[in-house]
């Protein structure tokens, strides 16, 4: 019950390593050292309601995931990620409304970073690496309610076996730090559905704000983050055919804070759509907000 998940909790901090701060919308960059486990759970609430069709639709989504990392050597880092997520949508069509609902696991994915080169001079440090994994069918894809089969996007998982890969880059200074990816997924058809490949290119910078200098009493450092996130998704597919509502482009602006301690670090960040050019009458999205924590030992 709960006290014995407080008391695993106590006992598992102490045993915590200092860790960095680290970007908040994508977890590829996450550090991990080696022969170093890490934990992070992210909770992230997103709405969309900027309909475009006569639907009047309102969509939210909840969701808690947890990323577990190994270092398994200075270069190569092993990842696996949780999802979990409960999914609400109304809409209101010539005076009737609807509500549907669903909730449960979602695809849990697996992939490893390994870093081809890296330079770590007197004022800073700069590293490459690639990541390459896949996203497995582990969630929940073939839900349905009194009405019917839910669509698409109420299910927790899609179906198929995804594929991705990225080229990261991180540079770090004193008293900031650089991280930026571009990935690649390639989604896979089952039960005739298709969910469309997806490019995304990220840039995130987390500036040490406060105390500015590092010193053997601190107990902490307050680093204001800033992120933007450019998606391009290729349409869904139904039965082979394109969905013409479906898919597009997505400019993300993100700030953040995190707290780094030698023990924890909290984090809390939104993300913005600063443009969307999306196609027909795909929803569009108003906000995402993110929080979490993690830790290492």
């Amino acid at each position: 019950g709960r006290v014995q998940f407080v008391s695993f909790l106590a006992i598992f901090i102490t045993f915590l390593n200092s860790i960095e701060a680290s970007p908040i919308t994508f977890n590829t960059a996450t550090p991990v050292a080696e022969s170093e486990t890490m934990l992070r759970v992210q909770y992230s609430q997103l709405r969309s309601s900027d309909d475009p069709s006569n639907a009047n639709r309102d969509f939210r989504v909840e969701s808690a995931t947890t990323t577990l990392g190994y270092g398994t050597s200075n270069k190569l880092a092993l990842f696996i990620v949780f999802p979990y997520s409960e999914r609400n949508i109304r809409t209101s069509e010539f005076g009737a409304e609807v509500r549907r609902s669903n909730r449960g696991k979602g695809d849990m994915s697996i992939f490893a970073r390994y870093t081809f080169w890296q330079e770590n001079k007197s004022n800073h440090s700069v590293g490459y690496s690639f990541v390459g994994g896949f996203i497995g069918n582990s969630g929940d894809h073939r839900r349905d309610d009194q009405y019917s089969l839910l669509p698409w996007n109420m299910q927790n998982g899609q179906g198929g076996k995804n594929f991705i890969i990225a080229a990261l880059m991180t540079y770090q200074a004193d008293g900031y730090q650089v991280d930026g990816q571009l990935n690649l997924q390639h989604n896979q058809e089952a039960h005739d559905y298709r969910q469309g490949n997806l490019i995304r290119l990220d840039l995130s910078t987390q500036y040490r704000m406060w105390p500015k200098q590092f010193a053997s009493r601190n107990y902490g450092h307050i680093y204001g983050v800033l992120e933007a996130n450019i998606l391009y998704q290729y349409k869904h597919k139904l039965g082979g055919s394109p969905d013409n509502n479906s898919g597009g482009k997505t400019l993300w602006l993100s700030p953040g804070l995190q707290f780094e301690s030698k023990l924890w670090q909290l984090e809390a960040g939104m993300q913005i759509p600063i443009h969307q050019d999306l196609n027909g009458t795909a929803l569009k999205n108003d906000h995402v907000f993110v929080s979490g924590f993690s830790f290492t030992y």
